[in-house]
């Protein structure tokens, strides 16, 4: 048995231009959210890679924190620097040293 098509005869309509025409705006439509959901996905990347990058950097500046040698600022003051000197070097402790210095008697 054949197929029968009425086609456009009956309402005048070109129905196959009509369905060959919807279908490719639907196929179009797929294409456009396909593209959408890849440039969506591109900027969901770009935005966890930033934010990866930032988090490295962040932890490689917490490492640098793990050193007090690296985060302290030590100080070291003498009241007369031409009598006493004074340095604060590596693992000095906080607080108040005093040093007297008695004048050095010259017997002649």
């Amino acid at each position: 048995m054949g197929t029968i098509t009425i086609g456009g005869l009956a309402t005048g309509l070109d129905t196959d231009s009509i369905v060959t025409q919807l279908v490719g705006l639907e196929r179009q439509r797929g294409i456009g959210s396909l593209q959408t959901q890849k440039t969506d996905a591109n900027t969901r990347r770009i935005a966890l890679q930033t934010f990866n990058g930032k988090v490295a950097a962040f932890l490689t500046a917490i490492k640098k924190l793990k050193d007090p040698d690296d985060v302290l600022i030590r100080k070291a003051s003498s009241s007369n620097e031409s009598v006493l000197t004074a340095k604060a070097a590596t693992g000095a402790h906080s607080g108040t040293t005093e040093v007297t210095v008695f004048p050095r008697t010259v017997i002649s």
